[in-house]
Parts: structure tokens; C-alpha cells; sequence
């Protein structure tokens, strides 16, 4: 039942929507290596404590790297980093504690360093307590999602996911604080807590981390779902763990699951196949949802390359240092999943269709106005998240992508009519 559960967690996650974006959107791979250093971090430190000396200390600072590793690709693992020490505590006890402060140590001034060079500026003051807010209103969501993925939970939708997390998990604490159980459905009700607890601990770790971000929160579509890569795995570790605990709950009121006893072996059997296809369940919408969203993710692909297609048609090969802006052509093919978006994404697929890293190109989306100077144009966009977007006169085009035509911008008269 164990591998069973464990292979559970494995297929639900690399399933699971909810940041479904970190695996089809290609430039998000980075974001799956760094949870995959954060955890590979976690079993090279649990070794470590089995050791002594050298060896231990050795795979200590091996642990300490990947963790270090993790931060420089995504800096969302930082405080789950920073958590993990409560995990060698409760295994190791106090011998854990100096580990953990100098790997927290460490942590935390490279996570420092790591945020002082981006170009997002994090929030501040009110605006970071009002985002704070949000982040802990959307988490109950984002658990009733995990549950059930098709549509959008509703406020009700997320109390009930809530309650009944708390139902069966507080049903089992107490079951088993009063020592009312059978022994093996103790033995199976503690370990699954133990893994609840835990996956909480992960999730809030990795929803914290979003908080001083106002591009991120965790009922945010499409690209924006990346903010949950830490904290929906841990979900479905706790939605799994919920599953167990209900299963095992069940069997032990059948005949036999008196306190004290060993319990059924069948009963217990037949649990872990009602846990399955309860997990069966979940894992068919999940599938349900990622096949729409996947659809998104091609259709935003096959857009890109029309787009690329109709302004090499209209321009053919345009000389060094040019700048091409599109108009009229489609942003994006489902919320959040952009067509060409950014003001960089488009002169990289230009780049690479023309060979020319000197090209700029911008599209122009969303609320935006043209400025016409002496010696060139000035795009104040809806993406200019760097600033205004620049073009001279002589060296600047435009590509009506809808209506297939195009303009050489030489003058200020040529501007005036973009």
C-alpha cells in the first residue's frame, strides 16, 4: 500500500494543474529543477544523519549546496528551505538544531542576495499586508481545486474542502490520542498525520514566499500558476493523506478493529482500494483540466508561429538593428497563457527565425499610445514593464498581423497614421 500511495503522489503531481505551467511551458523546466534540488537536498541530509564524521559532515554541505542550487533557480524555495530544518528536528531531535541553523543561515543570505538583483520590485507596507490577505484567501481555493479541478471553486466550494480536510484529520488525531484504534490503523493514522503536517508546513512555506510578489498569487491562470510549484505538491501529498486516514478510519470500525487488536488485514486491504479509486477520482479530473489547458498552451504555439510567418511574409529579411512591432494579433489564447506578450518575447522568436540578435521588436497590446518625435517613434505599452519601447525612424516597421499588411515608419507623416 505504501508504493502504491507513494506512485499516487508521483503521477498527481506531474498531473496536477493547479501549476501546470511549470511542466508545458518550456522556459518554466528551471522552476521543476529547483523543487527537485530542494527535496534531493532533503534525502542527501537525512543520510547525512545516519553518518558520523567526515562522511556527515561531507553530505551535509552537499545538502547545503543543492539547497543553495534550488534558491539561484527559483528563489520560491527559499522558505521551504528554510522549513525543512522542522523536519530533521522531529526525526533527529535536538543534534538537528545546529544543522539547521547554519543551512537556515546560509539559506537566508544567499535567498537576500538572490532578490536584490531581479528587475520585480517586491511590495511594501500596505500594499504587502493587502497582498498577504489575498494570498491566505485564494489558499483555501487552491485547496478545494486540488480536490476537484474542473471549474472554479466557489467560497463554499473552499470552506467545504476545508472542513472536511479538518474532519477526517482531526477525527484521527483525536482517535488516536485516545488510544480508541486498532494497532495497526495507529500505526497507518500517526505516519499519515505525520505527512499532513508536513505538507501543510511545505504549502504555507511555499505560498509565503509569493506574498511580497504582486505577480503571483495561487488561484492565478496560466503562466501565473508557477507560484504554487512548492506548494502543490504539498496538496497532494495532503490530499493523499486525508485519503489514507478516511480509509483507515473506515476499516477500523469493522468487526475486529477493536482498540488493542491488530486489526483485518482484509479490511485494511479493502480501505486502501476505496483510497485508490477515491485518488482515481481526483487524478481523472486533474487530467480532464490539463488537457484544456494544454490545448491552450498549443493553440498560444501555433498563433506563434502564424505570427512569425505573417511578419517574415510581409518584411522578408530586414536589415541589422531593425525594430518590428505588431499590431492586431491575437494576446493570448486563454487567461494567462500568452500568444506573444512581453516586450521580449517576440524579438526572441524573431532572433532566432532570422538569425539576427540585433533585432528589436515589441507587440503592441492593450491600452497603448504612439508618440512621434524627431527622430523616432515612442510605444508607451501595456507590457512595458522596462519602460517605453524605442524606434527609430528609417529602421522601424509595423505589421498589421490580422490584416496581413505592413509599414515602413520613415518619418513623422508615417507615424501620425499608425
Amino acid at each position: 500500500a505504501e508504493r502504491l500511495f507513494a506512485g499516487a503522489i508521483a503521477a498527481l503531481t506531474l498531473i496536477l494543474p493547479l501549476a501546470d505551467s511549470t511542466r508545458v511551458w518550456v522556459c518554466m523546466d528551471a522552476n521543476v529543477g529547483s523543487v527537485a534540488l530542494w527535496l534531493g537536498g532533503i534525502l542527501v541530509a537525512l543520510a547525512a544523519f545516519r553518518r558520523r564524521g567526515r562522511r556527515a559532515a561531507l553530505l551535509h554541505a552537499t545538502a547545503g549546496l543543492l539547497y543553495l542550487s534550488s534558491i539561484a533557480l527559483y528563489e520560491i524555495t527559499g522558505a521551504a528551505v528554510l522549513a525543512t530544518g522542522l523536519l530533521f528536528v522531529v526525526r533527529e531531535g535536538r543534534r538537528a538544531l545546529v544543522v539547521w541553523a547554519l543551512q537556515a543561515l546560509a539559506a537566508a543570505l544567499f535567498l537576500a542576495l538572490v532578490t536584490s538583483h531581479t528587475f520585480y520590485e517586491p511590495l511594501h507596507g500596505h500594499a504587502l499586508l493587502r497582498h498577504a490577505g489575498t494570498v491566505a484567501h485564494e489558499a483555501p481555493r487552491a485547496l478545494a481545486d486540488a480536490i476537484w479541478a474542473p471549474g472554479d471553486p466557489s467560497r463554499l466550494g473552499a470552506l467545504l474542502a476545508c472542513l472536511a480536510v479538518l474532519l477526517v484529520l482531526g477525527t484521527g488525531a483525536v482517535r488516536l490520542w485516545r488510544g480508541s484504534l486498532a494497532e495497526h490503523t495507529a500505526q497507518v493514522v500517526r505516519r499519515w498525520l505525520g505527512f499532513a503536517a508536513g505538507a501543510i508546513v511545505a504549502a504555507g512555506a511555499g505560498w509565503a514566499m509569493i506574498v511580497p510578489s504582486a505577480y503571483l498569487s495561487p488561484m492565478l491562470p496560466g503562466q501565473a500558476n508557477r507560484g504554487n510549484i512548492v506548494a502543490g505538491p504539498a496538496l497532494v501529498v495532503l490530499l493523499t493523506a486525508v485519503a489514507v486516514v478516511a480509509g483507515a478510519l473506515v476499516a477500523d470500525r469493522r468487526p475486529g478493529g477493536r482498540a488493542g487488536s491488530p486489526g483485518r488485514p482484509g479490511a485494511m486491504g479493502r480501505a486502501a482500494a476505496l483510497t485508490a479509486l477515491a485518488l482515481a477520482v481526483v487524478g481523472a479530473g486533474y487530467a480532464t483540466q490539463l488537457h484544456r489547458d494544454v490545448g491552450a498552451w498549443n493553440r498560444a504555439s501555433a498563433e506563434q508561429r502564424r505570427i512569425v510567418g505573417v511578419i517574415a511574409a510581409q518584411l522578408g529579411r530586414v536589415p541589422a538593428g531593425s525594430t518590428i512591432l505588431s499590431a492586431a494579433a491575437p494576446v493570448e489564447t486563454a487567461p494567462g497563457v500568452p500568444v506573444f506578450a512581453a516586450p521580449w518575447d517576440l524579438a526572441g522568436a524573431l532572433t532566432l527565425r532570422w538569425d539576427d540578435a540585433s533585432l528589436r521588436a515589441y507587440p503592441i497590446v492593450g491600452d497603448w499610445r504612439i508618440a512621434c518625435g524627431r527622430s523616432g517613434l515612442v510605444l508607451h505599452n501595456a507590457n512595458d514593464v522596462f519602460g517605453p519601447q524605442e524606434g527609430p525612424y528609417g529602421s522601424t516597421y509595423v505589421v498589421d498581423v490580422a490584416r496581413g499588411r505592413s509599414l515602413r515608419v520613415d518619418g513623422r507623416k508615417a507615424c501620425g497614421v499608425i
